[in-house]
């Protein structure tokens, strides 16, 4: 690929209207995935790690926001001024 200054919002367009007519250079190979096994024992469901993740990260969230909520709780809790 010749590298070209262009905006970026140039390249997304160029790329988009080369995408959507169909376009592709003769010159270039066509881009094949070349698989690899993962060495994951049978019975293992790889999509359920995405699922194991966003708990884990909502379980991190969750004491974040709870400590910071009691430090502000403590706080304010002298403060009678504020409504």
């Amino acid at each position: 690929m010749v590298k070209e200054h262009k905006s970026f919002k140039e390249l997304v367009n160029t790329a988009l209207y080369q995408f959507l007519s169909g376009y592709h250079d003769p010159e270039e190979p066509p881009f094949i995935v070349q698989p690899k096994a993962m060495g994951l024992n049978s019975g293992i469901d790889i999509s359920e790690f995405n699922k194991l993740v966003d708990d884990l990260d909502s379980d991190a969230f969750l004491e974040v926001a709870d400590l910071s909520n009691a430090s502000y709780k403590a706080n304010t809790a002298g403060d009678h001024d504020n409504p």
